[in-house]
Order: C-alpha cells, then sequence, then structure tokens
C-alpha cells in the first residue's frame, strides 16, 4: 500500500438482502477477501483494487462474523508488545525498508487503547 494514510474500512448491506459491498483498507482483511474470491469465486466478486491498495468486493451477508477477542497479557507481555510497537513506527518515520505495515496494525490490534498513549493512537 503507497498510502498509509489510509484507514477506511467498510461493510454495507441492507436487511434483508443476501449481499454486501465491503471496502477494506487493512492488508489483513484485504488478505482474507482475496483468498475467499480464490476459493468461492462465485460468491465473492472483487470489484474494484484501487490505487491506495484498498480493495471493494461484493459477498455474500453470511461471511460476516463478529466476535470480540480478547487475550489476557501480563504487564510484561504488555510491555514488550508496546516496545516492539515503538521501534515499527520509528521504521516507518524513517522510511526504513523493513518496516511492515502489516506487522504494525497486527501489534496495534493486539493491544487495547488504553495499553497506549493517546498520541499512539492517533498516529
Amino acid at each position: 500500500m503507497d498510502n498509509f494514510n489510509t484507514r477506511e474500512n467498510v461493510i454495507e448491506f441492507i436487511r434483508g438482502d443476501k449481499q454486501m459491498t465491503v471496502t477494506f483498507s487493512q492488508r489483513k482483511f484485504i488478505t482474507k477477501v482475496k483468498k475467499m474470491a480464490e476459493k468461492y469465486p462465485d460468491e465473492v466478486t472483487i470489484v474494484a483494487e484501487n490505487e491506495d491498495g484498498s480493495i471493494c468486493a461484493h459477498m455474500p451477508v453470511k461471511a460476516l462474523q463478529l466476535s470480540i477477542r480478547k487475550k489476557e497479557l501480563t504487564e510484561e507481555q504488555r510491555e514488550k508488545l508496546r516496545e516492539r510497537l515503538k521501534k515499527m513506527r520509528e521504521k516507518r518515520k524513517n522510511g526504513d525498508e523493513s518496516f511492515d505495515e502489516e506487522e504494525l496494525e497486527d501489534l496495534e490490534d493486539q493491544l487495547d487503547d488504553e495499553d497506549l498513549d493517546d498520541d499512539e493512537i492517533n498516529e
């Protein structure tokens, strides 16, 4: 993804419809949609792959699953994750070639907002 400022993810459907439209800018969701399109080509259609790396697709509403996964972390584990997150953000800031946006997103997902400083959340 060239434009890391694109953060919008959208799921749209009308009650009673069997199809939904999804738009994702996060690589982990883009990868999931692409894999689903390969596995279920009659049900999942990629409508657009945009210049910013985001993707738009049509897929069955039955593919939507909402759940809260909460992993209990010790304070030591939280601190290690915060350190890794800080290093990843430094890599991004410095234009380091080894920077991986997907890895950064995964780290952010592992930490709750209360584990991050306010300025870290808004980065």
